[in-house]
Order: structure tokens, then sequence, then C-alpha cells
């Protein structure tokens, strides 16, 4: 892996970890996802576990060398990580589809 690649990845996964910490402490989320998360503490706990699993990709693949500990842990770490972003995407809000269906229900009230 390119060791630039490496160092981004630790850098959004620190940043991401940071995020979730403030999330589970503070309730904190960041300015754009605010009028979505409706249970603040559940997503940083999601944001924690993503975090952890861009960690655990970065360590296997940078640092083992058999094959099939690397295949293993980073099979593992995908399902970490796909873990991380149900629990983020089942504490948010479904804003654009309610909000779409809502003037149609009104026009169809109002016609005769």
């Amino acid at each position: 892996m390119n060791p630039y690649l490496s160092i981004l990845l630790f850098l959004v996964a620190s940043l991401y970890a940071a995020s979730g910490i403030a999330g589970i402490t503070r309730g904190w989320v960041l300015p754009g996802n605010r009028g979505r998360v409706h249970h603040p503490r559940r997503y940083g706990w999601g944001q924690l576990v993503c975090a952890a699993a861009l960690g655990a990709l970065l360590v296997f693949r940078e640092f083992p060398v058999d094959n099939q500990i690397r295949y293993d842990g980073s099979l593992a770490a995908s399902v970490l990580l796909l873990a991380g972003l149900l629990v983020m995407a089942s504490c948010t809000r479904r804003g654009n589809r309610a909000q779409a269906e809502r003037p149609s229900e009104v026009t169809e009230a109002r016609t005769p």
C-alpha cells in the first residue's frame, strides 16, 4: 500500500474517532449532520466503530506477512465498517423522502 494513502487513512480514522468520542461524551454531531441525526450518542458509537474498522484495515493491509491473516483481517474490518455504517444509518431521519411526499398529499387533498 502506498505510504501516502496509509497516512491519509490514518488521519481520516483519527478524525472520525475524535468525532465519535465527541458524540458519545457530549452529544455533539458535525454541523452538516445535525438536522438529520436524532440519536447523537448512538451515532457517535457508530462513528467510533467505523474509525476502529478503518484502523484495522490499515493494520491488516500494512503489517501482516501471511496472506491468510491479511485476508481474514480485512474481511473482519470490512464487516465492522458495515456494522458501524448501519448503526449510523439507524440514527438518522429520512428527511428527503418524507418532505417529498407531503406536498403531493396536500395537493391531492385540495383537488375536487
